[in-house]
């Protein structure tokens, strides 16, 4: 009985060798290049120590959670690949969401911390349109019903009162629309928040940035 009793000990240690092997960073690295974020989401889940990957995993779910877990990783590591990392995750949920004063606040902090990094130049020229436009403030999220007649692929929409009808991707972090007709639709838009003639030159190259979720 004792000797049978040693063996399941035995096979219950090496069960449970087996399953953090399983969850080591360099495997939860491989999910994520495969973007097998369900699996991530489970293995990281069984280990304490992945809390750069337990955000990664919340992020991709939309789960609110992935903002303060990002910050955690920051702080915790603030000069570590997971802490840059944490800080690219967070720009793209702040820009998203239409939080572009976040957004800039974290680009600055990033570029503090990680002055040699060879992607600050496209970071920056990227961003430049954002850094100073300050956070949207977002509604309450309501499901909405686009009637359209099967064959065709605008949907209609209102802003500010007026009718518009948009090409929406909603695989896409952002819709845009252009210039003239943002310009069309928001009179109360100022002049005084053109940013690297966002808006301003006639024609433009930039297009009006839209958070899509």
């Amino acid at each position: 009985m004792k000797l049978r009793s040693i063996y399941l000990l035995l096979a219950l240690s090496l069960v449970s060798t087996v399953l953090r092997a399983q969850v080591l960073p360099s495997n939860l690295e491989d999910l994520v290049r495969q973007r097998r974020w369900s699996e991530l989401r489970v293995a990281a889940a069984q280990d304490s120590t992945a809390s750069f990957y337990r955000a990664v995993a919340a992020a991709v779910f939309n789960d609110p959670e992935s903002e303060s877990l990002f910050k955690q990783v920051i702080q915790a590591e603030p000069f570590s690949e997971h802490a840059y990392d944490a800080y690219d995750w967070l720009a793209n949920i702040y820009q998203k969401s239409g939080r572009y004063h976040s957004l800039a606040v974290t680009r600055q902090a990033q570029w503090r911390a990680f002055p040699d990094k060879k992607a600050i130049t496209s970071q920056k020229k990227e961003d430049a349109p954002f850094m100073n436009l300050p956070d949207q403030e977002g509604g309450l999220r309501v499901a909405s019903t686009f009637h359209h007649d099967g064959h065709s692929l605008p949907a209609p929409a209102t802003i500010n009162g007026r009718h518009v009808e948009f090409f929406f991707d909603n695989g896409a972090d952002l819709s845009c629309i252009s210039e003239n007709e943002a310009w069309g639709i928001m009179e109360t838009l100022q002049r005084s928040l053109c940013v690297e003639d966002l808006f301003c030159s006639s024609p433009s190259p930039y297009a009006l940035p839209l958070p899509t979720n």
